[in-house]
């Protein structure tokens, strides 16, 4: 019908339009970035804690696999923090000061050269 070819065009042009934004956009591309980098962290720290409760792990094996994580994860996370820049630097800057009682000490560890500079 009419009514479903124009629905049809609608939803391609403003798909085509929401791609060009993403792609014209710095802000918009820094934030689809940082989400498709931070869920993959996110669904393996939540698949580490589902792994050891089907496994019966004791909670020193379920402290060492999360140890484990986030020694593997705190350099990537300041990769990224680095590679998007602006903003995010900044946060990065700001979570080193926190200390190890609101962050994972490895996060801690990783930013705190942000606190000297950054490159450029």
């Amino acid at each position: 019908s009419v009514a479903r070819l124009w629905a049809r065009r609608t939803a391609v042009a403003t798909a085509g339009g929401v791609a060009i934004a993403i792609a014209s956009s710095p802000g918009i591309r820094r934030s689809v970035t940082f989400w498709t980098t931070v869920a993959p962290f996110f669904a393996e720290y939540q698949l580490i804690k589902v792994r050891a409760r089907c496994e019966q792990c004791e909670a020193q094996e379920l402290r060492s696999r999360i140890d484990a994580f986030h020694q593997r994860s705190a350099g990537k996370a300041v990769d990224v923090i680095l590679q998007l820049g602006g903003i995010y630097v900044k946060i990065g800057q700001f979570a080193s000061t926190m200390g190890s009682g609101i962050l994972e000490d490895a996060y801690v560890q990783a930013l705190r050269p942000l606190q000297d500079g950054v490159p450029p």
